[in-house]
């Protein structure tokens, strides 16, 4: 059995660390918390904005697809609403997305008001097709850069706040507890030193876990760390065994997970086996235009018929002139390494990008711990379900960032007391054998994730990847001593959740996929919680 510390830091660290104030503590650097930050900031709030690398390194600035709205006259909130169910596979809360496609169409006037610049013709928004929309409704900037441009306006504005400030490389190491009420965090900054925030609200939007696998598209920052320290702290986790493998990520080791965004297949880009035929059809009427998880199911199964190790994208169809200009950022980088997608078919193989489960908030954004609330990709709101459908993500950061912020607002002036002290802060260490410095546990825990809980899943490599996990948590009783160390702890916390939660799950459903059990069983169309007792036992609950 598994005994997870409330807190990671020693005692030292707590008693001897730097204090610092503020109201707001926001903890992330995508656009969740740029515009957590900047909407909490233009409401008088003095905003501490912290993260773990540099500002700009996080996944918004890589996103390459667009913003899900319902902003064409003839479009409707409703049919987002059914294609975001369809794509869910039954486990959206209909709440959620209902929320989410309605308040979705205010949040690009907002920001269309604020001077952000998305791609039109004619003062009209030009709208891309992606998988799983039975309509154009994708917002882009920059042709295929929406990620990029999105993140460099909300940057700009986050800078020009007077009553924003920002703290790059600085690791939140524990959040700071009293009473199941958040106080702010204990962050470790490059050089070593600690310090303890003193935060009256504190909002998580430290995105995914994506660099728990070998193949993944996310940034090196995305190790979980968001949902560790919620964990930890005694918020519920929810959903963590379904993660989306985004189908057409490059399959060549020197381009670094570069992402090829699905509107290319939405231009009529095509995916060929090795035999140079078409085979999507074979597996949903849709075609290049199924839902994620089907199609990179799809993948999964010609590679393994193949013994490749990817597939073949082929966008030569298009032209190069036609896809330089739709798709600049892209072909740049294919160039760069020798493709020219007007000639050229690209290889290409399924790749972690996207979970769908994590710190589960309600339509407040709330995580039942006082004064902590979530938004982005570290959160769950449930609009995703089993399956996030092609560029909900960006309308989904921007929508429940804002009504975090009101909520916060809310909290905020509620607040009649505010007590500087933690409980029961800090830990002594003892050692183990299972050292955190002598063996690389982060690569092979990485590797193994990759074999075990990818695409494809078997009740009997789950057990034993359980039983690998299992045979790591000495580390937890040897002190980590910088970033890297934490982080593999926190990855080590959250790969646990995925896999136990995929050996409860006997069903195959949306991007869960159990070889074993190769159906959906819908009577059981349930949602698995997990949170940590005072034992330092992980729990789980069904419903």
């Amino acid at each position: 059995m598994e005994i997870v510390p409330r807190y990671l830091a020693n005692k030292d660290a707590f008693h001897y660390s730097t204090e610092v104030e503020t109201e707001l503590l926001v903890i992330g650097s995508g656009v969740a918390a740029l515009y957590a930050a900047v909407l909490a900031a233009e409401r008088n709030c003095n905003v501490l904005l912290v993260t773990k690398a540099k500002l700009h390194q996080c996944n918004t600035y890589h996103a390459q697809g667009g913003i899900a709205a319902a902003v064409d006259p003839n479009d409707c909130p409703e049919s987002h609403y059914k294609d975001t169910i369809k794509a869910g596979a039954g486990l959206c809360d209909p709440k959620a997305v209902k929320f989410l496609v309605e308040k979705g169409p205010e949040e690009i006037l907002a920001l269309k008001g604020w001077g952000m610049r998305f791609d039109c013709n004619e003062g009209r928004l030009l709208l891309a097709k992606e998988g799983g929309h039975s309509r154009e409704r994708v917002i882009r900037a920059g042709g295929d850069a929406i990620g990029k441009h999105l993140w460099e306006f909300l940057a700009s504005k986050v800078r020009d706040k007077k009553n924003i400030k920002i703290w790059e490389n600085a690791f939140v190491v524990d959040l700071l507890t009293n009473n199941h009420q958040c106080m702010g965090a204990l962050v470790l900054d490059a050089n070593g030193v600690f310090y303890r925030i003193w935060a009256m609200a504190t909002v998580l939007s430290s995105g995914g876990a994506g660099r728990i696998y070998v193949c993944t598209s996310n940034s090196p920052v995305s190790t979980g760390d968001g949902y560790a320290l919620a964990l930890r702290a005694g918020a519920r986790i929810r959903d963590m065994e379904f993660v989306q493998f985004h189908p057409t990520v490059l399959a060549i080791p020197e381009s670094e997970g570069i992402l090829i965004t699905e509107a290319l297949r939405g231009e009529g880009a095509v995916l060929r086996n090795h035999e140079g035929k078409r085979f999507l059809k074979h597996y949903d009427q849709a075609a290049e235009l199924a839902p994620r998880d089907v199609v990179s199911k799809a993948i999964f199964n010609e590679m393994a018929r193949s013994q490749k190790n990817f597939v073949w994208l082929d966008a030569t169809a298009l032209g190069e002139e036609y896809i330089s200009k739709r798709f600049p950022n892209i072909f740049r980088k294919c160039l760069q390494i020798g493709l020219n997608m007007g000639r050229d078919q690209l290889p290409v193989a399924p790749a972690a990008h996207y979970f769908m489960g994590g710190i589960a908030i309600n339509l407040e954004g709330t995580t039942g711990i006082n004064g902590l609330f979530a938004c982005g990709e570290a959160a769950c709101t449930g609009a995703h379900g089993a399956n996030r459908l092609a560029s909900n993500s960006l309308l989904e950061a921007l929508v429940f960032s804002r009504r975090v912020v009101e909520t916060a607002e809310k909290y905020l002036s509620r607040l009649t007391s505010f007590s500087r002290r933690t409980d029961k802060p800090g830990r002594k260490f003892y050692s183990t054998g299972v050292s955190l410095q002598k063996q690389n546990i982060f690569k092979i825990l990485r590797e193994d994730a990759q074999r075990y809980i990818g695409v494809t899943r078997r009740g009997k490599d789950l057990e034993k990847f359980l039983s690998q996990l299992q045979g790591y948590y000495g580390i937890f009783q040897n002190e980590a001593r910088n970033f890297s160390e934490f982080e593999t702890q926190n990855c080590l916390l959250v790969a646990t959740l995925i896999t136990k939660g995929a050996l409860l799950r006997k069903e195959s459903r949306g991007c869960h996929n159990r070889e074993d059990y190769p159906h959906v069983n819908w009577d059981n169309s349930k949602n698995i919680y997990w949170n940590r007792q005072e034992t330092g036992v992980i729990k789980f609950a069904i419903r």
